[in-house]
């Protein structure tokens, strides 16, 4: 396991932990998802390119990813969205979002234990890219149900 992936890792769990439990203006974009997932990738491929990685190993950590976004959708559930008093669509998490947070980041570098050394750690960012990704369609879901985004809006765009 790298330690420098693993504080990088740390670094942006705790930023976006930050970003969750306090109250945000929900929007359609979703920078931040592509960003992580753009760089995750390329972090994963440089790995790929530099040490030796079997198809059990992509398998294994693939399967993280999913964990993943499922523990995605359960978390996204736990973010409150609400219209303020000038029609501004607010989102916020709490305890149990933050806790799911950490627990998809446990399971992830978890997988570092069972596939090639430091596979876990570079896959990183892609896993947190993904997963906040989904997390975002899911909540913007949740809140045109509630009819706080018109359908038109409620699109995933860069």
């Amino acid at each position: 396991m790298s330690f420098a992936n693993v504080v990088i890792g740390l670094l942006v769990l705790g930023w976006i932990i930050s970003k969750q439990v306090t109250r945000q203006p929900l929007t359609s974009k979703t920078r931040l998802g592509l960003i992580l997932a753009v760089v995750g990738l390329a972090e994963t491929w440089n790995f790929t390119q530099h040490q030796h990685v079997t198809g059990a190993d992509v398998a294994l950590t693939t399967l993280s990813i999913a964990i993943g976004l499922g523990l995605a959708v359960v978390h996204a559930r736990t973010i409150r969205v609400w219209a303020g008093d000038q029609g501004q669509v607010w989102q916020q998490g709490g305890w149990a979002t933050a806790l799911l947070l950490v627990a998809g980041l446990g399971q992830h570098l978890l997988v570092d234990s069972l596939v090639a050394p430091g596979f876990g750690s570079a896959s990183l960012l892609l896993y947190f890219g993904i997963v906040i990704f989904a997390q975002r369609w899911v909540v913007l879901g949740h809140a045109r149900a509630r009819g706080l985004v018109p359908p038109t809006d409620a699109g995933i765009r860069s």
